[in-house]
Parts: C-alpha cells; sequence; structure tokens
C-alpha cells in the first residue's frame, strides 16, 4: 500500500516486489518503475490542492531500486514511501503538504486525508467481488466495519442485493480477522438474515438468523441483551413466513423470549417492549384465525390484550401522533372490529384521526390513509356505504397529494371503493374502480404479478355479468401461465 508524502527532495527508495495501489476508479498491483511513477503523477494530479502541482507534470529520473530519486514540481517535491509486502496490509494513505522554508505560503504542513478515498476504492473492489485485493487497503478489521456501515446504509435504502454482498464481505473479512467465534461474525449473520427477510428468503433468514443466536448464546450467554433481539428477528420471520406447521407456534416462542429479554433489559416502560406485544398480539390473531377478518374469541382477547399493552406504552413515550402509535391504534380498532363492535373501532380510529390532522405539519400521510382505510372498512361492514367511500377517497387523496398515483394504497383505495360500489350494484362505476387499481398495478408490480392476475379475473367477471363476454375474455387471455 502507497503512502504519499510531499517532503524532502530525497528519498531512497524501498526494496519491494510488488505493491498494491488504491484510487477511486479500482485497485491495482504495481510492480515496476513505470507504473510507480503514474501513480505518483495521479496521485499529485488527484488529492493536492497545490495548483501548480496539478498543472505540471512530475519528472522523474530513471532509477533502479536502492536509488535516490527526485520529484521535481514547482517549489513543491515528492516522493512516495512505499512499504514492503509483508507490511502493507496495515497500512494507511495520507497526502501531505508541506512547502519548503522561504517559499510562499505557511511554514506549517497542511494534511489532506485520503484515507476516504482508500475505502471508497475498497468498497468499489467489493462490490466488484475483488474482496481479497480490497482486504489489502483497510486490514480485515477496518474493512469488516466499512462494509457493515456500508452494507446498513444499502439495506435502509432498499438496494438489498448490494447490501448482501457488503455483509457477505464483512463475514468473510470478520473470520480472517477473529476466527468464527466472535461477535462481528453474529452480526454479519444477524445482518445477512435481515436482507433475507426484505427479500422474503424466509428459510435462509432463518438459517442465518439461528446462526447468529447460536453464536451470541455461546459468546455471552442466555441473558445478553443481543439474545433477546435476535429472538425478536425469528419470531418475526417465523411469522412472516407462517405456510409451513408450527411457524406461528415458533413465533409465539421467539416473541414470548424477546419480551422477557426486554423486560430485563429496558424495564416495563420502553418502545422495544412494546414492540414485542405487538408480535405476540400478531401471532396470536395468525393462530386463532378462522377466516379473512375474522378470529377465535380467544385468539382476539389475547391479542387485544397485548396490543392495548403496546399503545399504553407508545402514548405515554410518543404521544398520539407518533407513527407507532397509529399502529397501535389500527391494530386495537380491528380487533374490536372482528368482535363485531363497529362502534368503538370506528371512535378509536376517528379519535386517531383528528389528531393526525390536526397535526398537519407533522403527520405522516401514510398513516392517515392506512386509518381512513380501516374506517372506511369497518363502515361498510355497518351498510354506511356513502361513509365508506369517502374514507376509501380521503385515503387516496392523502396518498396522491404525498407521493403520487403510483403507491399501493391508492390501488387498494380503489379496489375496496370498487367492493362498496358492488355492493350498491353499480357496476359500471365499479368497473371504473377496477380498471384504475389494475393500472397502478402494472405500474408497480408487473405485468406477470399475481395481485395482477386476481384484479384481471375480477374485471373479467364484472364484465360477464354485464354481458361483455369478448372483453371478459381479452383479460382471462392475459392471465399468467397457472393462474
Amino acid at each position: 500500500l502507497a503512502s504519499t508524502k510531499i517532503c524532502n527532495p530525497y528519498c531512497t527508495m524501498v526494496q519491494m516486489k510488488t505493491i498494491t495501489i488504491v484510487d477511486d476508479d479500482g485497485i491495482y498491483d504495481i510492480s515496476n518503475q513505470v507504473e510507480f511513477r503514474d501513480l505518483l503523477e495521479s496521485l499529485g494530479s488527484k488529492y493536492l490542492e497545490n495548483v501548480e502541482t496539478k498543472r505540471r507534470v512530475l519528472g522523474f529520473q530513471s532509477l533502479s531500486d536502492g536509488e535516490k530519486y527526485t520529484a521535481k514540481s514547482s517549489g513543491t517535491n515528492m516522493v512516495c514511501a512505499v512499504q514492503e509486502e509483508k507490511h502493507k496490509h496495515s497500512s494507511q494513505a495520507e497526502a501531505q503538504l508541506q512547502l519548503p522554508k522561504g517559499s510562499a505560503g505557511p511554514e506549517t504542513a497542511t494534511q489532506y486525508k485520503v484515507e476516504d478515498s482508500i475505502r471508497d476504492a475498497a468498497k468499489s473492489a467489493a462490490r466488484q467481488g475483488r474482496g481479497a485485493l480490497a482486504m489489502k487497503c483497510l486490514g480485515n478489521e477496518k474493512y469488516f466495519q466499512r462494509c457493515y456501515d456500508e452494507g446498513i446504509l444499502l439495506l435502509d435504502k432498499g438496494n438489498y442485493d448490494e447490501a448482501m454482498n457488503m455483509f457477505q464481505e464483512a463475514l468473510t473479512a470478520g473470520v480472517q480477522e477473529c476466527g468464527t467465534n466472535d461477535s462481528n461474525i453474529s452480526h454479519a449473520y444477524c445482518a445477512i438474515g435481515s436482507v433475507y427477510y426484505m427479500q422474503q428468503k424466509y428459510a435462509e433468514a432463518l438459517k442465518s438468523l439461528q446462526h447468529a443466536l447460536f453464536l451470541e448464546l455461546k459468546l455471552h450467554g442466555a441473558k445478553h441483551p443481543s439474545v433477546g433481539e435476535i429472538y425478536f428477528l425469528l419470531g418475526e420471520t417465523y411469522l412472516k413466513r407462517g405456510n409451513r406447521q408450527g411457524d406461528r407456534e415458533k413465533a409465539l416462542t421467539n416473541y414470548q423470549a424477546s419480551l422477557k429479554h426486554r423486560l430485563e433489559t429496558f424495564g416495563s416502560n420502553h418502545l422495544k417492549v412494546a414492540e414485542s406485544y405487538i408480535g405476540i398480539g400478531k401471532t396470536y390473531i395468525g393462530i386463532g384465525k378462522t377466516w379473512e377478518g375474522h378470529y377465535s374469541s380467544e385468539a382476539s382477547e389475547k391479542a387485544l390484550k397485548m396490543y392495548r399493552k403496546a399503545h399504553a406504552i407508545r402514548m405515554e413515550i410518543n404521544g398520539p401522533a407518533s407513527p407507532d402509535s397509529v399502529e397501535s391504534s389500527v391494530l386495537i380498532a380491528s380487533v374490536l372490529d372482528s368482535q363485531c363492535k363497529h362502534a368503538e373501532a370506528t371512535e378509536i380510529l376517528k379519535e386517531a384521526l383528528s389528531v393526525q390532522i390536526n397535526q398537519s405539519a407533522t403527520m405522516c400521510k401514510s398513516d392517515s390513509a392506512v386509518m381512513y382505510m380501516e374506517l372506511g372498512d369497518i363502515l361498510k361492514k355497518q351498510n354506511r356505504y356513502e361513509e365508506a367511500l369517502k374514507m376509501f377517497k380521503d385515503a387516496r387523496t392523502t396518498i396522491l397529494k404525498k407521493h403520487g398515483k403510483c403507491h399501493p394504497i391508492v390501488a387498494e383505495s380503489y379496489q375496496h371503493s370498487g367492493h362498496v360500489l358492488r355492493d350498491l350494484r353499480r357496476y359500471t362505476d365499479t368497473l371504473i374502480m377496477l380498471e384504475e387499481e389494475l393500472s397502478i398495478e402494472l405500474e408497480i408490480y408487473g405485468d406477470k404479478h399475481a395481485k395482477v392476475d386476481v384484479t384481471r379475473k375480477r374485471i373479467a367477471s364484472l364484465q360477464e355479468r354485464q354481458d361483455k363476454h369478448d372483453d371478459s375474455v381479452e383479460y382471462m387471455r392475459k392471465l399468467s401461465i397457472g393462474s
């Protein structure tokens, strides 16, 4: 690894076989004087703020290993000190500007760091599958942290494939630095599991999270806070998969374990405790579901108890207008609605909506839209159709102002409006709603998605009812194979 300095006019070239050079555009192996000279010109041009150094081409003597050479440039001199092969992995690169005594400018040296550029090059190399070279730049430990942090940023942005590459590179660097029994390794496995979860690859996510849990238990014991966090992630993953026998029961076990750990770590009045209560409540609903929107009375009562506990914590800490308080309000109303307590459910949602509207400057548009949708569904069940249609329209308008038309909630609002209009036997209006829904779903999901096929079937069925047989057949022909 090269360390560039503008300092004394003479320097002895360190004898070497090959060095590794990092630049913005990649990582390179250099083994001869010509490449070495080109490197100095590149670094002098890119990293030094002295205008003359940028403009002039540095002059070099033709030298062999061990000889002295001079790098001349308008009162400023540059040399490149190259560490020997066996030490280069732990080195850092920086540019240092020092004007000779008597020349114009300050006598104190001004340093220009290029470590970030080296790290960026390491990141670039990792994305290109050149992790071995990238690790030479930063050393395994620094490279682990760099990849891990970059992976978190990419995960937050929804760039899942790139995030996975970074986390896998971090895992490789961590194993090389510390072996397989280290907290860095468990963190990497946990991060990889999170990416798989977001990609809906739940089996792979469970495998990675279980590996992380095994390491944390081995390294820190069952009472360590990180163990509780992994239990929660396992609960989320089992619940989300939910299509295998025992998944929901395993989700419940892991959520309950996370709640126990979080209570011991944070106490009873903490948002993470509320989060575990919500997970347990959702699992009770999943276990007790009989058909769409209906649950066993025992499951709904257990879920309602968990949701109310979570809601109390969230209201006390964050207040009624926060997104998590909105979520728990909607969940409570949903359970009450399933218990045919429509008036109580309606009152909860209207109260939450009024708070959101009164704080319109900071309100979350998506949260308000979700409440409008939930309230519309409850009003529909009470045969309050016109009020329901207004709620769905309000949900749609709220999202359109913030995100535009191409949004899942907008498509859903058209769908639910269509259901109401169908119940009112306003089939022409229903068809308009369904076609609006289809156009948005095509934009979001593409032509072969299951949601698109479901909407096409609804449209075809409605057209058949209106004796539009040719139009109905045309929509059915567009269905994906196997739909």
